[in-house]
């Protein structure tokens, strides 16, 4: 992966975040009682964000020779590959539910049905920041 591509991947990875935590942040303000996993997703998310920024400002200081001597580049496509798959799908689950600033009976129910999923992937989230962290 060049440079470039890597930092077109970035990104991207970082607009589709801004996107999930839109989703979850108007949940947790609109839910009644918004999961405790909804806020965990929210998090992870929001942490990932932030350190795919750091990489996004890594990856443009540095010269290629050395940004490879701390991640290798097939980690790093692996780590990228990961994250988007995971945001994508979690953004089209997270489309579904109505964002409305007035949640109704029927919207808080789609959001219930939601939690497995967002178990799953705020599962897989964590780990790719413990791969992040790592490096």
């Amino acid at each position: 992966m060049e440079p470039i591509s890597a930092m077109s991947s970035v990104v991207g990875i970082i607009g589709i975040a801004g996107q999930l935590t839109s989703y979850l942040s108007n949940f947790i303000t609109t839910a009644n009682r918004a999961s405790a996993l909804a806020q965990h997703a929210f998090s992870e998310i929001t942490n990932l964000s932030m350190m795919f920024s750091q990489l996004q400002g890594f990856l443009a200081n540095q010269q290629p020779s050395q940004s490879r001597a701390m991640i290798t580049v097939d980690e790093l496509v692996v780590i990228l590959t990961g994250c988007s798959v995971i945001f994508l799908e979690l953004e089209k689950e997270l489309r579904g539910p109505s964002n409305s600033k007035e949640m109704g009976v029927w919207e808080a129910v789609k959001w219930a049905m939601k939690e497995s999923t967002l178990k799953r992937y705020s599962t897989n989230l964590a780990s790719i920041k413990r791969h992040l962290i790592f490096y």
